[in-house]
């Protein structure tokens, strides 16, 4: 389960993030595709856009 006290800074604010954790398996921007997208400089993912009613 994500923590938040290791959520990635590139996240935006709200409900939903990714952290540490993440194995950057594509997983989640296949499924979210609108929502979460990959930083290819530190290669990690990122929550970049919610959805107005997710917070």
């Amino acid at each position: 389960m994500a923590t938040f006290t290791h959520r990635y800074p590139l996240n935006v604010s709200g409900k939903y993030y990714i952290d540490a954790q993440c194995t950057d398996c594509d997983l989640c921007r296949a499924l979210a595709q609108n929502n979460i997208e990959r930083d290819d400089r530190t290669g990690i993912s990122y929550v970049f856009n919610l959805l107005p009613n997710a917070e």
